[in-house]
């Protein structure tokens, strides 16, 4: 009996050393640190999070798992915090660098060691995603419509060439309205590593874009 017991405590300790399991029985290990959201690219090991805590200007900071000392490592230079809440509000490039939604709605994205802020106003964002390609999209927070990333601070409707114009859609503008017929809306959307998009229309249906 005593035997037993003592084999029933080493294999807790066992258990405890990779933290916890799904009910299957697979092991998992925690990572040091909490997190309201994560993100990852196919292209690339690096994975980012939204953390739990706070940042001094709002919004959440975010921060850099590192697989080798097991813990996660905080972004400081980031002047507004993401928002932790609806839709993919953070994602991962080929290269690792993270991009972000604040809480003021606008798309935050670390390229080259340098941060940029794109969808300014009259823009916003709500969902963002990475290709494996390369390719890069956000669903706008107003209007639910898919952009594409074209160059610095371009983002054009998908599929067409042109931008939105936001400022004719919050005015109702007649010709602005009809620009927009056909256009698909999502809830949220997901591209694969070959730069596929995926989506989830306002009624639920799961789409690609062929």
């Amino acid at each position: 009996m005593k035997k037993a017991l003592i084999a029933v405590f080493m294999s807790s300790l066992a258990f405890g050393k990779k933290a916890f399991c799904t009910e299957k029985g697979i092991p998992w290990t925690r990572a040091n640190g909490r997190a309201k959201k994560i993100a990852a690219n196919s292209r690339s090991n690096k994975v980012w999070v939204i953390e739990t805590t706070r940042q001094k200007n709002g919004g959440n900071n975010i921060a850099r798992f590192d697989l080798n000392s097991n813990r996660l490592y905080r972004e400081y230079r980031i002047q507004q915090g993401a928002k932790p809440w609806m839709g993919s509000a953070l994602a991962v490039d080929t290269y690792g660098n993270p991009a972000y939604v604040s809480t003021d709605k606008r798309l935050h994205w670390k390229r080259q060691g340098r941060w940029i802020t794109e969808m300014n106003d009259p823009k916003c964002a709500f969902s963002l995603a990475f290709g494996g390609d390369g390719s890069f999209y956000a669903r706008d927070c107003k209007f639910s419509y898919i952009h594409k990333r074209k160059r610095k601070n371009s983002w054009l409707v998908f599929p067409t060439t042109r931008a939105l114009d936001f400022n004719g859609l919050y005015d109702r503008n007649a010709n602005s309205l009809r620009s927009v017929i056909g256009l698909q809306k999502v809830l949220d959307l997901a591209v694969d590593s070959r730069g596929k998009l995926w989506g989830v229309t306002l009624s639920g249906a799961v789409i690609y874009y062929n």
